[in-house]
């Protein structure tokens, strides 16, 4: 008798006689007294190994397929974080301006500017804080900073809150020593302003000052004698004009290069700096060298 029958889904054409019984020795649990020579047995053979091996590519292929997708789900997880635009390079904090991110192969690592100093995006280092353009008036959480319009008040923040504060007449904001100072000791400069002169400052002031030309030329030229004479021990421990290289003796500290200008700035608690990558990083992964692994408080004191 002959009768088509559907073995996992697909038909096979086969002979069977009329008396069939069912046992757990075969496949599917099914028994089927046949009838017929052997090379019908070897279809029915060759039929089941072929549905087997369909399915086992069919499973082999979504497994695959599962796995890629995964794989995408992961990498779109993974992004840089948002104060790392590239995986290497100096990020502002924008939320802090005295602080920036040193972005080193997509890790970014929190760094302080010296006191007085606020990260500069334009020339990527720590500059002047009358320099810098910062969007936020409170430059840190706490402390007093320069006002970005007139040369004789500042900003006094508390937990992120401004007040702005004038000094008496004939004072300007000192940043450096963070106290209203004399005009002429105070080089004031306003962003996109240019610079100001010392003993002129605001325009109600002109007239008042006979003489603040000659003051302003005998501190300029004070100031670049004093800046031929340390451009000397600058060369000694900046390479190159500008980057970060380490410091002479403490592995903990490095030099800020920039321009003939030069500051011994810490690495962040735990950390050490790497001088070939130009970074601070974790203490088991820089060689120091001959250099000291001097302790926070140290440093600390050595850089102001």
């Amino acid at each position: 008798m002959v009768e088509m029958v559907e073995i996992m889904g697909v038909p096979v054409k086969h002979c069977f006689s009329t008396t069939l019984k069912t046992t757990s020795s075969t496949p599917l649990g099914i028994a089927v007294e046949r009838s017929g020579d052997k090379l019908r047995n070897m279809e029915i053979k060759d039929t089941l190994l072929a549905i087997l091996i369909l399915l086992s590519i069919t499973l082999i292929a979504t497994a695959a397929k599962d796995e890629d997708e995964k794989d995408d789900d992961d990498d779109d997880d993974g992004g840089q974080p948002d104060y790392c635009p590239d995986p290497n390079g100096m990020y502002p904090n924008p939320t802090d301006c005295a602080t920036f991110f040193n972005c080193v192969d997509g890790q970014a690592i929190a760094m302080s500017c010296a006191p007085g100093l606020l990260f500069d995006p334009e020339t990527k280092m720590c500059n002047f804080a009358n320099q810098v353009k910062c969007k936020n008036e409170c430059r840190g959480p706490n402390g007093m900073f320069p006002s970005q319009h007139r040369c004789d008040e500042f900003v006094l923040c508390t937990n992120n809150k401004p007040k702005v504060q004038r000094c008496k007449k004939g004072l300007y904001f000192d940043a450096n020593l963070q106290v209203c100072n004399y005009k002429d000791q105070v080089l004031c400069t306003l962003p996109g302003g240019g610079k100001k002169n010392k003993t002129t400052g605001n325009d109600k002031d002109k007239g008042k000052n006979k003489g603040g030309g000659m003051v302003m030329e005998d501190m300029a030229a004070k100031m670049r004698a004093q800046k031929e004479l340390a451009m000397a021990s600058v060369r000694s421990v900046c390479p190159k004009a500008r980057g970060l290289f380490a410091h002479a003796e403490s592995c903990n500290m490095y030099y800020q290069c920039y321009d003939g200008e030069v500051l011994a700035k810490s690495c962040p608690e735990g950390l050490l700096f790497d001088n070939e990558k130009h970074s601070c990083a974790y203490g088991k992964d820089v060689e120091c060298g001959e250099r000291r692994r001097m302790s926070k408080s140290k440093s600390s004191s050595e850089e102001k």
